[in-house]
């Protein structure tokens, strides 16, 4: 949590043990309990952790614990955790846009390309695996001294989680998944998976309590075989879409993502402020045909670049969309004209902020903005609505 949120909630929760009046407390526990942001999501599951390990740690001090009040203390765990609203690892099939993405241009543009029947369920695969390396990425490399706890909680949780994605694409993708190449790819990818998350864990994951280095060796295991699949998955969506050296590491590059969202974020202010401009000048029917490039161009971007946001940048972009969803056309009255080119004016300052701390990233170091392909992408959305 960062420190800003953790500090506001701590200071609310201390306020509702000041209160005497019980409506009060009661209205400040439940809307706590509503867990609107994954920040608050997240502080109600810690303060219950912490109120469960107290009763742990006197619990620990009998002499004896029956097996009933070991499961009860297990079920009051995975309660807590069940109806937390943000933070649920028990279901594949479940993924928040907070922080389950596909952050991969390549990627992207694939899976805009399958049928809609279909497109769910190839994403989930590619959801699915990608969060498995997700996890990996936080298992230590250090061979020195014991293995954290925590280390050994995630390989157990990628070996469970692997298993799970087995029976998604055995049973749910491979027979909804079109030409007959493209299921037995996800067979193939099915039996893989599961035949060498098995070795896995009969020839290391044993070794942990004994070799340091076991839980590394664990990492770059899963690691190699998750990377693999995504390759082998893009290859029977696309073949000749993974070619090349380092397969993987083209597809997930962090350079190609930023400088995609770079240029769209660029073409998308250029869009708005042609029609904040036009408005302005009271051209209702340029305007018209502006936004109308702006509509289409959000369906693009959505499928996109939308993806590579950062999770902070949603509420704006959200509440754009909105906008033109709502917007009636043409707009009647001074007052709605009015507020829409403060809209438009806003929101391209949002997207020309984005466009700079975009620019200031590490992966586009050196790499200057291609103008040019921009100007054609532009022209491109503008020609579709004259």
């Amino acid at each position: 949590m960062d420190p800003d949120s953790d500090q506001k909630l701590q200071f609310r929760r201390y306020v509702e043990t000041q209160l005497a009046d019980d409506n009060t407390r009661r209205s400040r526990i439940e809307g706590e309990l509503d867990q609107e942001t994954p920040q608050e999501s997240l502080f109600v599951l810690r303060q219950s952790f912490e109120s469960l390990r107290n009763l742990i740690d006197h619990l620990l001090q009998l002499p004896v614990c029956g097996l009933s009040l070991f499961n009860d203390v297990g079920n009051l765990v995975l309660r807590e955790i069940v109806l937390n609203r943000y933070f649920r690892p028990f279901r594949l099939n479940e993924f928040r846009l907070e922080y389950d993405r596909l952050r991969s241009v390549r990627l992207l543009s694939l899976l805009s390309t399958v049928p809609a029947e279909t497109r769910p369920l190839f994403t989930t695969a590619y959801l699915g695996l990608f969060r498995l390396l997700h996890c990996l990425a936080y298992v230590s490399q250090d061979t020195q001294g014991p293995i954290p706890r925590r280390v050994r909680v995630l390989l157990a949780l990628v070996r469970s989680e692997a298993l799970s994605l087995v029976g998604f694409l055995k049973n749910e993708l491979a027979p909804k998944a079109g030409p007959k190449p493209l299921q037995a790819a996800c067979l193939r990818a099915a039996r893989d998976i599961a035949r060498e998350t098995e070795r896995i864990a009969k020839d290391v994951l044993v070794e942990l309590d004994r070799d340091r280095a076991a839980a590394a060796r664990a990492s770059y295991s899963f690691t190699q075989l998750f990377q693999t699949q995504v390759v082998a998955l893009t290859e029977a969506l696309s073949p000749g879409a993974a070619a090349g050296e380092a397969p993987f590491e083209q597809l997930a590059s962090p350079m190609e993502a930023a400088e995609r969202l770079r240029k769209d974020l660029w073409v998308f202010s250029q869009l708005c402020r042609a029609a904040e401009g036009h408005l302005r000048n009271d051209d209702v029917t340029s305007a018209e045909a502006v936004i109308s490039s702006i509509v289409a161009f959000l369906g693009y971007f959505q499928d996109g670049s939308y993806q590579l946001l950062r999770y902070v940048d949603y509420e704006a972009f959200d509440r754009f969309s909105a906008l033109l969803t709502e917007l009636p056309w043409p707009p009647e009255g001074p007052a709605v004209r009015t507020r829409l080119i403060e809209d438009l004016r806003a929101f391209s300052m949002v997207l020309e902020n984005t466009f700079a701390a975009v620019s200031r990233r590490a992966q586009l170091r050196g790499f200057n903005f291609d103008r040019a392909e921009a100007e054609l992408l532009r022209d491109r959305f503008l020609a579709a609505t004259r």
